[in-house]
């Protein structure tokens, strides 16, 4: 499937339904949830990057509008803490963990 300069698509958290050109399945809803309308979202590196520009209440929802496409996934405009990462994974982390300890 390729997506067009334009065109807008639907990331949600529907895992049992499989995607097609209208949505698709993003499974992180702490990603869902920060975004907001106007956030720019870049996917496979910056190969594809689309906006935000319709949120739903429940936050399980986000309509984007495809900026480029060229197509892994960054919120530039959005800081997240990943809690499923663990420290020993991350040798910044480790660091930081030392420096407080001293």
């Amino acid at each position: 499937m390729e997506l067009k300069k334009g065109q807008r698509y639907t990331f949600d958290l529907d895992e049992a339904s499989a995607g097609d050109t209208a949505r698709v399945a993003l499974p992180h809803p702490e990603v869902l949830a920060a975004l907001e309308v106007g956030h720019r979202v870049l996917i496979d590196d910056g190969k594809l990057s689309v906006r935000v520009v319709e949120t739903c209440a429940a936050r399980d929802r986000v309509v984007v509008e495809v900026c480029r496409t060229q197509t892994a996934m960054g919120v530039p405009s959005q800081r997240f803490l990943h809690t499923r990462r663990s420290v020993q994974a991350h040798p910044d982390l480790l660091w930081v963990c030392a420096a407080a300890d001293k």
